[in-house]
């Protein structure tokens, strides 16, 4: 019987899914944990529109738009969210190492758990690792 593999937006709905239950947990709206649609299908004018407007290839797929508690320093969370068998382009792996020479967090994660463990690590001040 072959596996059926889970696509990366539907990772995403399973996290966002988690976030509507779990940001009252820890005293958030629920706004606070956003995506950025940078990677879906645009037709060539669509997509120079948005380049002209400042999309920028690369940029993480979700922000957790609140500092972190002490001890850590960050002051927002980066996530680019990847299914297990997931490929990251050379411009995400750039912009994620450009927000951590910044001082953010930013994790690249392989899968609606490890988001969810790298946004549960951030939120009780520990240090986010590159990769997940």
């Amino acid at each position: 019987m072959a596996l059926t593999r889970i696509t990366e937006a539907q990772h995403q709905k399973h996290l966002m899914q988690w976030w509507a239950v779990a940001h009252n947990h820890y005293g958030l709206p629920e706004l606070a944990l956003s995506h950025v649609p940078n990677g879906e299908y645009r037709t060539l004018i669509t997509g120079a529109k948005l380049k002209s407007m400042g999309m920028r290839k690369g940029f993480p797929d979700l922000q957790l738009l609140t500092p972190a508690p002490s001890p850590a320093t960050y002051g927002m969370l980066f996530i680019e969210l990847k299914s297990e068998y997931g490929k990251t382009s050379q411009e995400q792996i750039e912009f994620l190492a450009y927000l951590r020479s910044r001082g953010y967090a930013a994790c690249l994660c392989f899968g609606w758990d490890a988001a969810r463990k790298c946004i549960e690590d951030y939120l009780h001040g520990r240090e986010i690792p590159e990769k997940m």
